[in-house]
């Protein structure tokens, strides 16, 4: 990469981290932060996990910021401070989701400049500006499936056993994390297509090894929601016939 490009990338880096750090401490509260961590609270004072129709993983993650509140205000700030951690770390995951994309096809010298325009087009975003600095359980979600779909492009086992983990996370901090998982196999799929019937390529052999790859990854991230659902009996509860019967 060009001099001027990098300088370019890092002046844009360090503008949004400012930027977004400052409008931690200005940003006005959103109900829906009011309302995730009086859950939090709630969970705290009752000693059994709220998720109000999630399964509760970001509301254990909350429960120190409101344990022993007396400023509402402050606790949702301490947690926006987390959370920035967590958007950032969605946002290299997304860099890095390109980029491992291109090395798994076999395109090893491509993916950066792809990358860094993704990141840029969806930290840009005057929607994504505003709703990033807020706390929701989206940015958990989505940081953990972006990273599992990075270890799912990968070759060896344990990188897909790492991705049902993290693809579980995802899901236990929200069901809408599903939206961001169609998008992983989407972007598998079609890898595992190139690299098949690329030049040199072994259809068969890439489909099997896929299949294997994800079986894997299921099985590992079956084993996490179980374990969770083990510990937090209550996510039992989003799985009754009246919550399908109301989501459908």
């Amino acid at each position: 990469m060009p001099l001027w490009a990098a300088a370019a990338v890092a002046a844009a880096a360090a503008w949004f981290l400012t930027t977004h750090y400052l409008h931690i401490f200005s940003e006005i509260i959103n109900w829906d932060e009011f309302a995730m961590l009086e859950r939090a609270d709630r969970s705290v004072r009752f000693g059994t996990v709220v998720g109000d129709g999630r399964a509760g993983l970001v509301t254990i993650v909350l429960m120190p910021f409101v344990k022993g509140c007396i400023d509402a205000a402050h606790s949702v700030v301490e947690g926006r401070q987390l959370w920035m951690v967590i958007t950032v770390a969605y946002l290299i995951g997304v860099y890095c989701l390109v980029r491992r994309w291109f090395v798994h096809v076999g395109r090893t010298d491509e993916g950066r400049v792809q990358g860094l325009i993704a990141v840029a087009l969806l930290a840009f975003l005057p929607a994504f500006v505003a709703w990033s600095i807020q706390v929701r359980t989206d940015q958990a979600a989505l940081a953990a499936v972006v990273w599992g779909g990075v270890l799912l492009l990968g070759t060896r086992y344990w990188q897909a056993i790492g991705a049902g983990v993290l693809f579980a996370v995802g899901m236990l901090c929200t069901q809408k994390g599903l939206y961001a998982l169609a998008l992983v196999g989407v972007l598998f799929a079609t890898a595992t297509a190139a690299r098949g019937f690329g030049e040199g390529g072994n259809p068969g052999a890439e489909i099997r090894l896929a299949a294997r790859r994800l079986g894997v990854g299921a099985l590992a991230g079956v084993v996490v929601i179980g374990i969770y659902a083990y510990f937090v009996p209550d996510v039992a509860r989003l799985t009754s016939e009246s919550m399908i019967a109301g989501s459908l």
